[in-house]
């Protein structure tokens, strides 16, 4: 009897941690696009190409968020009328900045 509840008290500690564990890693990242004139990218598409695929679109300002966001080393392709810029980005923080060649 006591090394059941032992046992299950040992599960529960471990899925617990696990738990905490997989939501420390989720996140929500935000950012600027800007194109080589200096000025933000509108309408952008951004999309991270990793374990999985994250995307999102820029407003008017050249910002956008990508949530649920796991960091790590990514290819980035940022399209926007017809025009295609590909860099690999390492994410680390929650917010950062990508530039490209327009």
């Amino acid at each position: 009897m006591r090394t059941s509840l032992l046992r299950f008290l040992l599960a529960c500690i471990a899925s617990t941690v696990l738990m905490a564990a997989a939501f420390a890693q989720s996140m929500t990242l935000t950012g600027t696009i800007i194109g080589a004139d200096g000025k933000p990218k509108p309408f952008a598409r951004i999309q991270l190409q990793g374990q999985a695929r994250y995307a999102a679109v820029s407003d008017v300002s050249g910002r956008f968020t990508i949530p649920n966001f796991v960091p790590g080393t990514y290819v980035a392709n940022v399209r926007q009328n017809g025009n295609v810029q590909q860099l690999t980005v390492d994410i680390a923080a929650p917010t950062t900045t990508v530039s490209v060649k327009w």
